[in-house]
């Protein structure tokens, strides 16, 4: 089922990715030539709503009422799934699994930045170079972030002695479209392109700092906070605690 969805967003990317080999481009379509155009791009590659409302429920921090069981045979409780771990807790929530789209696409807008953003005339405007850099190194971030959710939601957790065949999930690092099935890749696999990424995102990041005034948005030091994370789940664990007594030293204020 997760296949075949991927297939469907692709195959939308596919149509809306067709204008940009037209002459002429619609007026009521983005064509991005500028830092803004692409500011506003990743913008929209940040989810915006809960897309897992059952996380807290598989976890032991809450509590449902063993007749409750019952009903869920019915469909009238559609958290009893993910409380007692059936496998298809997801088909029971509203309007399904939000959490595979939303993140593929989410790492879809980050790539169209990593792929575009250097095209961005900066007219002589070093400023506008700092700008388009520090963006391409948020959108290494995000797409991390997003790869991160996703193999820990869909895939074995990550073990030293059998990530590399353990299957993942499926990678796309392009927005090229192309008539294929997509494979899951194996957990390594997916794990050594979220190390790459972050440690590109923060390069490109300190590089070229930006004050954005906001901490909605992926930073140099949020995404080394990712980054000791994810050595945590690798079990590197003096990578993790390196990392995370960086950030904590980092961040004091």
């Amino acid at each position: 089922m997760k296949k075949n969805y991927l297939n469907m967003i692709l195959l939308g990317i596919f149509f809306w990715s067709c204008n940009g080999y037209l002459e002429e481009i619609p007026q009521n379509k983005l064509r991005p030539t500028t830092i803004e155009d692409y500011e506003q791009l990743l913008n929209r590659g940040y989810i915006s709503e809960q897309v897992m409302p059952y996380l807290d429920i598989l976890s032991d921090d809450a509590t449902l009422y063993p007749k409750l069981e019952e009903t869920y045979a019915k469909g009238t409780d559609i958290y009893m799934g993910a409380y007692m771990w059936y496998s298809s807790h997801e088909s029971t929530m509203p309007s399904g699994d939000k959490a595979f789209g939303a993140f593929y696409n989410s790492a879809y807008y980050a790539n169209i930045v990593i792929e575009n953003v250097d095209q961005v005339d900066e007219g002589g405007n070093n400023e506008v170079g700092v700008l388009k850099r520090n963006l391409k190194g948020e959108a290494y971030a995000l797409r991390a972030y997003s790869y991160f959710y996703l193999v820990n939601l869909y895939a074995k957790p990550y073990d030293p002695k059998t990530c590399a065949t353990d299957p993942g999930i499926p990678i796309k690092t392009t927005t090229e479209v192309i008539e294929q099935a997509y494979l899951r890749s194996p957990v390594k696999d997916v794990y050594d392109l979220i190390v790459e990424d972050l440690k590109e995102g923060v390069r490109l990041m300190e590089e070229n700092p930006v004050d954005r005034g906001t901490k909605i948005r992926l930073n140099a030091i949020a995404a080394k906070a990712l980054l000791a994370r994810v050595y945590l789940y690798m079990q590197q664990w003096d990578l993790a605690i390196g990392q995370a007594e960086a950030v904590i030293k980092e961040n004091q204020s």
